[in-house]
Protein backbone atom coordinates (compact mmCIF):
# COMPACT_ATOMS: atom_id res chain seq x y z
CA UNK A 1 0.00 0.00 0.00
CA UNK A 2 3.01 2.29 0.67
CA UNK A 3 4.43 1.28 -2.68
CA UNK A 4 1.62 2.52 -4.56
CA UNK A 5 0.58 5.57 -2.43
CA UNK A 6 3.91 6.76 -3.15
CA UNK A 7 4.25 5.53 -7.41
CA UNK A 8 4.90 8.56 -9.76
CA UNK A 9 3.25 6.23 -11.95
CA UNK A 10 1.65 2.54 -11.40
CA UNK A 11 0.98 -0.06 -14.39
CA UNK A 12 -1.07 -3.34 -14.14
CA UNK A 13 -0.24 -6.66 -16.43
CA UNK A 14 -1.57 -9.52 -16.77
CA UNK A 15 -2.48 -11.73 -19.86
CA UNK A 16 -5.50 -13.98 -20.96
CA UNK A 17 -8.20 -13.84 -18.79
CA UNK A 18 -5.71 -11.93 -15.95
CA UNK A 19 -5.54 -8.96 -18.27
CA UNK A 20 -8.64 -8.69 -17.08
CA UNK A 21 -8.00 -8.25 -13.35
CA UNK A 22 -5.59 -6.01 -14.42
CA UNK A 23 -8.00 -3.48 -16.34
CA UNK A 24 -10.27 -3.29 -13.71
CA UNK A 25 -6.83 -2.36 -11.36
CA UNK A 26 -6.80 0.32 -13.61
CA UNK A 27 -10.02 1.79 -13.95
CA UNK A 28 -10.13 1.78 -10.15
CA UNK A 29 -6.91 3.78 -9.19
CA UNK A 30 -7.50 6.00 -12.46
CA UNK A 31 -10.77 7.48 -11.08
CA UNK A 32 -9.16 8.17 -7.51
CA UNK A 33 -6.48 9.83 -9.54
CA UNK A 34 -3.30 7.95 -10.05
CA UNK A 35 -1.36 7.88 -12.76
CA UNK A 36 -1.66 4.29 -14.01
CA UNK A 37 -1.46 2.23 -17.11
CA UNK A 38 -2.66 -0.76 -18.45
CA UNK A 39 -2.19 -3.09 -20.99
CA UNK A 40 -3.28 -6.63 -22.23
CA UNK A 41 -0.90 -6.82 -25.16
CA UNK A 42 2.40 -8.31 -23.77
CA UNK A 43 4.67 -5.84 -26.40
CA UNK A 44 2.66 -2.87 -25.26
CA UNK A 45 3.62 -4.03 -21.84
CA UNK A 46 7.04 -4.26 -22.54
CA UNK A 47 7.34 -0.95 -24.36
CA UNK A 48 5.81 0.71 -21.46
CA UNK A 49 7.80 -1.07 -19.01
CA UNK A 50 10.90 0.13 -20.39
CA UNK A 51 9.75 3.93 -19.53
CA UNK A 52 9.31 3.08 -16.09
CA UNK A 53 11.92 4.05 -13.38
CA UNK A 54 12.23 4.42 -9.32
CA UNK A 55 9.58 5.78 -7.54
CA UNK A 56 7.19 3.83 -9.93
CA UNK A 57 4.99 0.38 -9.34
CA UNK A 58 4.39 -2.46 -11.52
CA UNK A 59 1.61 -4.70 -10.17
CA UNK A 60 1.82 -8.21 -12.72
CA UNK A 61 -1.37 -10.90 -12.02
CA UNK A 62 -0.04 -14.51 -12.81
CA UNK A 63 -2.14 -17.07 -11.11
CA UNK A 64 0.37 -19.83 -11.85
CA UNK A 65 3.44 -17.40 -11.49
CA UNK A 66 4.55 -18.91 -14.65
CA UNK A 67 3.11 -16.87 -17.84
CA UNK A 68 6.16 -16.24 -19.63
CA UNK A 69 4.98 -13.14 -21.02
CA UNK A 70 4.57 -12.04 -17.25
CA UNK A 71 7.61 -13.29 -16.17
CA UNK A 72 9.54 -11.66 -18.85
CA UNK A 73 7.39 -7.95 -17.88
CA UNK A 74 8.72 -7.85 -14.14
CA UNK A 75 12.32 -9.07 -15.03
CA UNK A 76 12.37 -5.74 -17.38
CA UNK A 77 10.26 -3.61 -15.03
CA UNK A 78 13.38 -4.41 -12.46
CA UNK A 79 15.74 -4.00 -14.41
CA UNK A 80 14.24 0.03 -14.94
CA UNK A 81 14.52 0.23 -11.16
CA UNK A 82 10.35 0.09 -10.44
CA UNK A 83 9.24 -1.87 -7.60
CA UNK A 84 7.08 -5.14 -8.86
CA UNK A 85 4.17 -6.70 -7.13
CA UNK A 86 3.14 -10.23 -7.72
CA UNK A 87 -0.47 -11.09 -7.95
CA UNK A 88 -0.27 -15.16 -7.83
CA UNK A 89 -1.19 -18.18 -5.83
CA UNK A 90 1.90 -19.63 -5.90
CA UNK A 91 4.58 -17.68 -4.06
CA UNK A 92 7.61 -19.68 -5.11
CA UNK A 93 6.85 -18.79 -8.77
CA UNK A 94 9.06 -16.71 -11.06
CA UNK A 95 7.47 -14.01 -10.66
CA UNK A 96 6.91 -14.25 -7.11
CA UNK A 97 10.81 -14.83 -6.90
CA UNK A 98 11.07 -11.16 -8.90
CA UNK A 99 8.58 -9.30 -6.76
CA UNK A 100 9.49 -6.61 -3.99
CA UNK A 101 6.43 -7.71 -2.58
CA UNK A 102 4.46 -10.97 -2.93
CA UNK A 103 0.84 -10.97 -2.48
CA UNK A 104 -0.95 -14.77 -2.76
CA UNK A 105 -4.35 -16.46 -3.16
CA UNK A 106 -5.75 -19.01 -2.23
CA UNK A 107 -7.56 -21.13 -5.08
CA UNK A 108 -7.41 -24.51 -5.50
CA UNK A 109 -10.64 -25.57 -6.41
CA UNK A 110 -10.85 -27.20 -9.78
CA UNK A 111 -13.56 -28.03 -12.48
CA UNK A 112 -12.67 -29.14 -15.65
CA UNK A 113 -9.00 -28.56 -15.30
CA UNK A 114 -9.43 -24.91 -14.35
CA UNK A 115 -9.19 -22.78 -11.19
CA UNK A 116 -12.90 -20.91 -10.89
CA UNK A 117 -11.78 -19.03 -8.26
CA UNK A 118 -8.62 -17.17 -8.99
CA UNK A 119 -9.57 -14.36 -10.22
CA UNK A 120 -12.55 -13.55 -8.10
CA UNK A 121 -9.31 -13.69 -5.06
CA UNK A 122 -7.25 -11.73 -7.67
CA UNK A 123 -10.06 -8.89 -8.03
CA UNK A 124 -10.82 -8.85 -3.93
CA UNK A 125 -6.86 -8.42 -3.33
CA UNK A 126 -7.06 -5.44 -6.36
CA UNK A 127 -10.16 -3.95 -4.18
CA UNK A 128 -8.51 -4.05 -1.04
CA UNK A 129 -6.12 -2.46 -2.25
CA UNK A 130 -7.81 0.31 -3.70
CA UNK A 131 -9.88 0.75 -0.29
CA UNK A 132 -6.57 1.25 1.39
CA UNK A 133 -4.85 3.51 -0.61
CA UNK A 134 -8.35 5.59 -0.92
CA UNK A 135 -8.49 5.51 2.93
CA UNK A 136 -5.01 6.35 3.92
CA UNK A 137 -3.94 8.33 0.87
CA UNK A 138 -6.00 11.36 2.47
CA UNK A 139 -8.36 13.85 1.00
CA UNK A 140 -6.56 14.23 -2.53
CA UNK A 141 -7.67 10.47 -3.87
CA UNK A 142 -11.31 10.54 -2.19
CA UNK A 143 -11.40 14.22 -3.77
CA UNK A 144 -10.72 12.83 -7.04
CA UNK A 145 -12.82 9.74 -6.48
CA UNK A 146 -15.52 12.06 -5.98
CA UNK A 147 -14.94 14.08 -9.16
CA UNK A 148 -14.68 10.79 -11.49
CA UNK A 149 -18.09 9.60 -9.82
CA UNK A 150 -19.84 12.94 -10.55
CA UNK A 151 -18.54 13.62 -14.19
CA UNK A 152 -20.02 9.65 -15.00
CA UNK A 153 -23.36 11.05 -13.98
CA UNK A 154 -23.52 12.91 -17.28
CA UNK A 155 -23.51 9.07 -19.05
CA UNK A 156 -26.38 8.09 -16.81
CA UNK A 157 -29.78 8.30 -17.69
Amino acid sequence: VQALMGARRICFYGVCDAAIVAESAYHKFNRMGAVCTSANDPDVQLVQVSQLGKGDVCVLISHSGRSRTTVTTARRAREMGATVVSITNYPYSPLARLADFVLTTASFMEHSGEVITKRISELVLIESLFISVLLRGGDSYQEALARSNEALVENKL
